[in-house]
Parts: structure tokens; sequence; C-alpha cells
């Protein structure tokens, strides 16, 4: 359901615009497959012939995987993902801001991001404010979330 995160050091061969950026972003080169489970959204597998289009999007199984991951914080990577936690909002209207969510028993703040990859490299220029806010929101919880680990 997850893929494994290329952000160590010694994945040099990952350049900018991908999971590494991201991860370079947020300070967390060494820890994020510590830190994080990644779901792809848009991972579907489309059988016309049995009529069940979409029917294994990964976006079937999101809210069962925050029930058993637990996240304390979720970041959505571009419109797609943005758009399963907040319903037509625009990408550009909510990347700057952080929300309290729930499911289940589970609460977490979701913090929305433009996607890394240099397709985006425009929008995140154009809202660089909004972005850079994003990304110190994430670092900000991603820093408690350490604090919080070392002192248990």
């Amino acid at each position: 359901m997850g893929r494994e995160w290329e952000c160590s050091l010694e994945a040099k061969k990952v350049k900018k615009g991908t999971t590494r950026e991201l991860c370079k972003l947020l300070d967390i080169l060494d820890e994020a497959d510590q830190l994080f489970f990644w779901i792809q959204r848009a991972n579907c597998s489309v059988d016309r012939r049995r009529g069940d289009v979409f029917s294994h999007c990964s976006g079937n199984f999101i809210q069962r995987a925050i029930e058993v991951v637990k996240p304390r914080l979720v970041i959505t990577l571009g419109q797609s993902a943005t758009w399963y936690f907040l319903p037509f909002a625009h990408i550009s209207d909510v990347v700057g801001s952080r929300h309290v969510q729930k499911v289940g028993a589970v609460e977490y703040t979701l913090v929305p991001m433009f996607h890394p990859s240099k397709a985006n490299e425009a929008s995140r220029k154009h809202h660089e404010v909004e972005h850079k806010k994003s990304i110190a929101h994430a670092k900000e919880i991603i820093k408690q979330i350490k604090r919080e680990a070392k002192s248990e």
C-alpha cells in the first residue's frame, strides 16, 4: 500500500522534484522511513471488462489506513490528494493552511502542499509564501512529534 521513501543521503540518484526533495524541505532526510507512511491515492487498477472502474483505488483504503497507522500529520501532495480530504477545495486556496481532521478516534493535522514534481514548479513559485507556510506547519508538527518521542 505504501512505497519505500527514497530520502536517505545514499540515494544520490534521486534528483530535485521527487520525494527526496520533499524530505529535504522538511529536514527529515535520514528519518523519513521512521516518520512516514506514504500512500499514493492515484494508484488505481482499472478493469473496464468487469465494470469496476476505480474500485481498487488506494483512496478506498485511506480511512482504514489512518485508523491503523494513527498519524499525527497528513501531508497531501497536489490537487487530487487534497480533494480526498477537502472536497472541491482548490489547492492554491488551501496551501499554507492546516486543518484538524478526525477519522474515528484518530485526530491528525492535515497540511496541503503542492506536489514536489517539476510540473508544479510554477505553482510553487507563484504561491511561494503559502508554500513556505505549509512547509513550516509540517516541520513544526514533525519537531513536536520528535520531541514527544524522545521524552517517552
